[in-house]
């Protein structure tokens, strides 16, 4: 992850390099057993590029929840002394209205500064994107899925390689929501607001570095509704669960901004 989000001292054999043509690179998660999404899947799935002194020094995706609004990590952002841009149009990757919009570092609004209050973030482009239909907010009462729901998680990460490039299609995973377990004396230990998802029954065991930081989790249907965004794997190796920062906890400080 990104430095302002250490994982632990094993980060290294987790994750992947998202730029090779900079020195000094960040590492990012991957989406391991991960298909292929299809062209009508996920559209509303961004990239979240961190740059810093003209080099791309990290990648994070994110879901689009508003025209103006996106959904991602609160570590994919590490000061101002760098630029956030957002990609939209990134799927299906023959789209020819690919688009890379600069967020003005007033844009940014992280939930907290202090990741284990909430690691979240909503970025306000400086357009509207009419051409996409956004994800959209559980509804209230709103409570994270139950034990045992399936939702999807998708990320642009190397599904080959631990240091492998960035795969030029999105890749999508269902993943089994259950409580996270085992997340002392890992980064996630005071965590505040998540929950975690793992293999399907009958399933290979899912890499837990899957995935881009920020990607959103969701429900899928004839509108797509965000639940978690992905925050990272356990402690010590790619163990089978994934970590998500739960939205529910966080929707009424999203919809005071959106509003």
């Amino acid at each position: 992850m990104i430095q302002s989000r250490k994982m632990f001292k094993y980060t290294a054999a987790l994750l992947f390099t998202v730029s090779v043509s900079v020195v000094s690179v960040e590492l990012w998660k991957r989406l391991i057993l991960g298909r292929d999404c299809s062209d009508e899947q996920r559209l509303h799935h961004v990239q979240v590029v961190y740059e810093r002194k003209g080099s791309k020094s990290g990648a994070c995706g994110g879901t689009l929840i508003h025209k103006q609004w996106v959904l991602t990590a609160g570590h994919c952002y590490k000061g101002a002394e760098g630029i956030l841009k957002v990609i939209v149009d990134v799927h299906p990757t023959n789209s020819k209205v690919n688009k890379t919009l600069t967020i003005p570092h007033e844009n940014i609004k992280k939930y907290s500064e202090t990741l284990s209050d909430g690691d979240i973030m909503l970025l306000k482009l400086p357009e509207s994107v009419e051409n996409i239909k956004p994800a959209k907010l559980p509804d209230v009462p709103c409570t994270h899925p139950p034990a045992g729901d399936i939702l999807q998680v998708a990320g642009h990460g190397s599904a080959s390689k631990i240091y492998g490039k960035a795969e030029a299609h999105l890749k999508c995973l269902d993943v089994s929501v259950v409580s996270c377990q085992n997340l002392k004396n890992t980064v996630f230990e005071h965590d505040k607001h998540v929950f975690c998802g793992v293999n399907l029954p009958d399933q290979p065991v899912i890499d837990s570095c899957a995935g881009d930081s920020g990607g959103g989790l969701l429900l899928m249907g004839e509108t797509d509704v965000v639940f978690g965004v992905l925050i990272g794997g356990r402690r010590g190796g790619c163990g089978g669960q994934i970590v998500f920062t739960d939205v529910c906890k966080y929707r009424v400080w999203i919809k005071d901004l959106l509003d």
